[in-house]
């Protein structure tokens, strides 16, 4: 690599640059849900297991957030898609 050949920055000064700048580096976690709602407890339930069984007869009552960040989608619902285990569902709540 003969760039690397042209600049003489030491370990400790490169980590010095990073801290400086980590927000510029981060990236925050995405990830895609399904999202259904029910108007009781009995009905959230319902929808929750149809969709650990995968159904597709959610369409109308499920709504698919793609590619979001937990800042990208209001509390209390942020926090608990991404407090939840990747691929498994939330019980429901209110």
């Amino acid at each position: 690599m003969k760039i690397a050949k042209n600049f003489n920055f030491s370990a400790p000064e490169i980590k010095e640059a990073y801290s400086k700048n980590v927000d510029t580096y981060m990236q925050p976690e995405k990830r895609t849900a399904i999202v259904a709602a029910g108007k009781t407890l009995e009905e959230a339930t319902a929808l929750q297991q149809a969709l650990d069984k995968k159904a597709s007869l959610l369409t109308d009552k499920a709504l698919t957030l793609t590619n979001i960040s937990e800042r990208e989608v209001q509390p209390p619902l942020g926090t608990a898609i991404f407090a939840a285990l990747r691929g498994k569902s939330l019980n429901p709540y209110k």
